[in-house]
């Protein structure tokens, strides 16, 4: 054994306690990094492999003192090869061999005997005098207590996974691939400027106070801590992270959005600043209701969806036909000079059936002669109000460009307001309806019904009516209001047109402007009598038109003449009779009267009118002398109260031929008639009615 040498600071003594019991001390060179004298070096070769599945029994095992700077179990394979901590390993050991054992034999006796022989080691035999059994002290055969081991460890190398039942902690850096905690450890990493390096971390928690992180997968249930810096990587693997607050820089989300999902409820996000993007479109759920951007042809479906606000972004160019036959849907932009739908297909680009439906705030054209913008039908030929119950709203909106406009049968209301129609290429129709229930177009321009491109010569004229109101089909319109809008029909167009054979409830045309210039064999207004608009026709005594710019009101009214009469009307004293005409009255004018031959004039409007009634006429009393005569005015063949005009004959034998003024006022209902009628009070004289001028007027 060597001496203590003089200077104890150079190197540490380490005790042996041999089997007797005796106590030896030896210098420990290698952690001064002395070299021993040779008689102090042993050499144990042994294989690299480690393991501690060769190890048959502890009792191979040699004390663990034996290991010298082993760092790990995994150094010391099988406690039963453990050499003491005296003997400086300079090769792993493997229970399943001693790497000089001369012959198989004593591989064997090593693998089985109740202890190792020294002989049988190689370079140990001047050192271990006895041999080491069982009864030694041993952990367990696969690892040796970290007690006995000299802590702690500078590196630490580990070829394969690190699996850890409770904390795993590092003062410098710690590198791996896999790292797996059990479900009540935590992994930790705590020491500024160094780096954590790991492929995949799977843990219940993490906790991280560290300026450098690089990892491609992290999994957990929970992660607390806080982080500065960067990370590397795109975070791709990133999962269990359930809020923003966990991302404290935009370096840990590239993007706002990488792949579909859903946003919790009662969540708030704040933007302070613009919020940009391109592509894609908005489409928000709300009040159960859908809000989808339009800014492509892809976006709109051919079938529309209910409950669905369809909002047009820009200009569109449409291909395919699209029908909306479910509720709550409307398809509305932003600027209707802006957000623009041009249809390219045929037919019409769109279709409604028995629904709700709007059109908002978007322009309209098309590029094929022949189609049209919408098409829409709600009518029935029973049931209450003929099934027309939905609504049709057209608000804001711009037709420029297109060919024919909108094809409108039944519904309970259309209403169009605020609304452009103009540079129109109609063939066959413009705005067209039938059987609409109410019907109101008010405050809409409709106007230069040419082709735009052909400016400023104008030509490729439409040639149908603007607003054409069809005859009756399953039921007939309930209301019409036509008010507010400027109509100008040019060469063969028609500005309102309503059918012969349609009847309206109540109607009004008011307010509107009605331009004729360019008109050539068109009609501001039809039907017509006489060059002027007919108000006396089943489709239009309902009407009430007034205050209108370029076309007659309404005002109900009539002229009735007679000339040159030669037939007596017969009288009896004091009996009043109707006057004779012969035949010869004839009509003047009327609008909403009907009158005879023999003088009757009858109102056909249908609503009440206050009327003034005015007459002058040229009598002649028959057979002579003097005679009083009185002139009345007869409602309905029954005497109006007050109407009546005395005159007195000449003397007698002499005719007394004279002229009368009648004047009186009364309401008028549908369908009451107004006639004059004389009485001669004291004789049978009969009166002679020569001429007569009638006025009847509101």
């Amino acid at each position: 054994m060597a001496e203590k040498p003089e200077n104890p600071k150079k190197f540490k003594w380490v005790q042996e306690v041999s089997q007797d019991g005796s106590i030896k001390y030896r210098p420990n060179y290698e952690v001064f990094k002395f070299k021993p004298p040779p008689s102090e070096i042993i050499e144990a070769r042994v294989k690299s492999s480690l393991s501690s599945e060769n190890a048959t029994s502890s009792s191979f095992a040699v004390s663990a003192s034996y290991a010298t700077n082993a760092t790990s179990a995994s150094y010391a394979v099988s406690a039963s090869y453990a050499v003491s901590a005296s003997v400086e390993i300079k090769k792993e050991v493997s229970s399943s061999y001693a790497d000089f054992a001369s012959t198989a034999s004593l591989s064997y006796i090593a693998n089985t005997a109740s202890y190792v022989i020294s002989s049988s080691i190689d370079g140990i035999t001047n050192y271990v005098r006895n041999d080491q059994t069982s009864s030694m002290s041993v952990a367990t055969a696969s690892y040796v207590l970290a007690d006995n081991i000299d802590q702690p460890f500078s590196n630490l190398t580990v070829t394969n996974n690190i699996t850890a039942g409770a904390s795993i902690s590092a003062s410098s850096g710690l590198y791996g691939r896999d790292l797996f905690l059990g479900p009540t450890a935590r992994f930790n990493h705590t020491t500024g400027g160094q780096f954590l390096f790991l492929n995949d971390i799977n843990a219940n928690s993490v906790n991280i106070t560290s300026s450098n992180i690089q990892t491609t997968d992290i999994k957990t249930t929970s992660a607390s801590g806080s982080f500065s810096g960067s990370f590397e990587g795109d975070g791709t693997n990133i999962t269990g992270i359930i809020s923003s607050s966990y991302a404290t820089s935009s370096s840990f989300a590239p993007s706002l959005y990488k792949t579909n999902g859903t946003i919790g409820t009662s969540r708030t996000a704040t933007i302070t600043d613009s919020l940009t993007w391109s592509g894609g479109q908005e489409i928000r759920t709300t009040n159960s209701r859908i809000y989808r951007e339009i800014t492509q042809a892809s976006e709109l479906p051919t079938t529309l969806v209910a409950n669905t606000t369809y909002i047009i972004k820009g200009e569109i160019t449409i291909s395919s036909n699209i029908t909306c036959t479910v509720e709550g849907v409307e398809i509305t932009g932003i600027d209707r000079n802006l957000d623009h739908i041009i249809w390219s297909g045929t037919g019409a680009l769109l279709t409604v059936t028995d629904v709700n439906f709007g059109l908002n705030n978007v322009r309209f054209s098309s590029t094929q002669a022949g189609n049209s913008i919408l098409v829409a039908n709600n009518v029935a030929a029973s049931g209450y109000n003929n099934g027309r119950l939905k609504v049709l709203t057209i608000f804001n909106c711009q037709f420029r460009g297109t060919y024919d406009v909108m094809d409108i049968n039944g519904f309970d209301l259309v209403d169009i307001n605020n609304t452009l129609f103009f540079y129109i290429r109609a063939t066959n129709f413009g705005l067209r309806f039938r059987d609409v229930s109410k019907l109101e177009i008010s405050s809409c321009e409709i106007i230069r019904w040419f082709d735009e491109s052909t400016i400023p010569t104008p030509s490729g004229y439409s040639t149908v009516s603007m607003v054409e109101l069809q005859n009756n089909n399953l039921a007939s319109f309930g209301a019409v209001n036509i008010n507010g809008c400027i109509i100008h029909p040019q060469q063969t167009q028609n500005g309102i047109d309503i059918g012969t054979s349609s009847t309206t409830g109540f109607g009004t045309i008011s307010s509107n402007a009605f331009v004729t210039v360019g008109l050539t064999t068109g009609e501001i207004f039809l039907p017509i009598a006489s060059g002027l608009a007919d108000y006396s026709q089943t489709a239009t005594y309902n009407y009430d038109v007034f205050a209108n710019q370029g076309v007659l009101n309404s005002v109900s009214g009539v002229v009735i003449t007679l000339n040159g009469n030669t037939t007596n009307t017969a009288l009896s004293s004091g009996t009043p009779a109707v006057i004779n005409t012969g035949g010869g009255a004839t009509l003047q004018a009327g609008v909403r009267y009907n009158t005879t031959a023999a003088g009757r004039a009858t109102y056909v409007g249908t609503k009440q009118v206050y009327v003034s009634l005015h007459s002058s006429l040229t009598y002649e009393k028959q057979g002579g002398g003097t005679d009083t005569y009185n002139f009345y005015y007869y409602k309905n063949g029954v005497l109006l109260p007050g109407s009546g005009t005395e005159v007195v004959g000449r003397s007698s034998g002499v005719q007394d031929e004279g002229v009368i003024a009648l004047i009186y006022g009364t309401l008028m209902t549908q369908n009451d008639y107004i006639e004059i009628y004389v009485e001669n009070v004291g004789s049978n004289d009969n009166m002679l009615i020569k001429d007569f001028q009638i006025v009847i007027r509101e």
